[in-house]
């Protein structure tokens, strides 16, 4: 019997943690990066979240979203997955199909979204739909029991006379809203090196 395709529900949320950490076990997410993920502070933006459901699990999962720092009521951003015991079926496709369908009446203009390197057969099956790669991040960590900021005194230094002020997070007042403006800030960067390096690739 083929998994019942439906809307996401609160309920869901930790079968959509488990079904997450199978599809991307080096990256997994938590339930409080979902409910984070999913407060989306820009009124403007539409959001959403198709699941399959089989009866006993979720076995996959769609989501899409429009970035505040990059707004345009054309321009979607969309994630998703199925569980590694449940593919080769066409479930990938269904809820892609599914997708498109949703966003029809907002008339898309633009998909995008990320994929690991070492999901093989993801990218693969996005090149299938007519996806091109447009920008390769580099993933990078900082141990901080390791971290000696005195080494960086210069710089940072460097970086006050230039006019910026370093600070903590804790120090600017850690909330929510405080949070989602650091991650579109972050994401407004990689967009305008993403756009240089365009710029530059194309003269």
């Amino acid at each position: 019997m083929a998994p019942e395709l439906r809307g996401y529900r609160a309920e869901d949320l930790p079968a959509l943690v488990a079904l997450q950490q199978a599809c991307e076990p080096e990256h997994p997410l938590s339930a409080d990066d979902w409910r984070y993920l999913d407060s989306v502070p820009d009124p403007r933006a539409k959001s959403g979240r198709l699941v399959l459901d089989d009866g006993h699990a979720l076995v996959g999962y769609v989501s899409y979203t429009q970035l505040s720092m990059i707004y345009d009521p054309g321009r979607f951003a969309f994630t998703g997955g199925v569980a590694p015991g449940a593919r080769g079926r066409g479930l990938g496709r269904r809820l892609y199909h599914a997708l498109v369908e949703a966003l029809a009446p907002h008339a898309p203009r633009n998909l995008s979204l990320g994929c690991w390197e070492q999901q093989r057969a993801g990218l693969d099956w996005l090149a299938a739909l007519g996806y091109r790669e447009c920008l390769r991040e580099t993933e990078s960590s900082l141990e901080l029991a390791d971290f000696d900021p005195a080494a960086h005194a210069q710089r940072w230094a460097d970086a006050e006379r230039a006019g910026f002020r370093l600070c903590s997070l804790a120090a600017l007042g850690d909330t929510p809203a405080r949070r989602r403006l650091a991650h579109d800030e972050f994401l407004a960067g990689q967009l305008a090196l993403a756009m240089m390096r365009e710029r530059v690739r194309k003269s």
